[in-house]
Parts: C-alpha cells; structure tokens; sequence
C-alpha cells in the first residue's frame, strides 16, 4: 500500500487512473485518499501519478468556506479596529 504524508497528514493511494489531458496526451492521475483535518470525513483528491504535488487537507465541505471565512474575518477585524481607532 502505497501512502504519502503532507503537513502531518497521511494520504493512501486508492489507485491509478488514465487521463487525457487538453492538450490530447495520455497520462495517469493517482487518486489519494485521507481525513478532513477539520472534521475526520474521509475524501479523495486527485494528483499526478508522482504525487509531487501540495494537496487538500480538508473535505470539499470544508476546503474553500475555512480559507474564506477566516482570511475574511481577518480583513473585518482589521477594517474595525482602523475604524475605532482612526489614524491621526
């Protein structure tokens, strides 16, 4: 069983698959599978036959909303900390 760990994160090979590119050439995905970090589901992700390549750590649930939400609330932090505090 072939395995790869990413930021402390186990990833199993499930298998091998054929893909066809854009540009028409032939080549092999691998697809992985691991836990969301965030809630424990398992998913798969997707990445050439090396897997040398960064990959999800989170469920699709989780993968985009996490990122959004805590850099936009970053953003309101400090766009309301600028507004109590006006530089002068």
């Amino acid at each position: 069983m072939r395995t790869m760990e990413q930021n402390e994160q186990l990833y199993t090979l499930v298998r091998l698959d054929p893909y066809t590119r854009q540009d028409g050439r032939e080549t092999v995905v691998a697809i992985w599978k691991s836990d969301c970090s965030m809630c424990g589901v398992e998913f798969e992700v997707t990445t050439p036959e090396s897997g040398n390549q960064k990959v999800a750590r989170r469920c699709m649930e989780h993968r985009k909303s996490t990122t959004k939400a805590r850099a936009n609330a970053t953003r309101a932090a400090k766009r309301k900390s600028r507004k109590k505090n006006p530089a002068t």
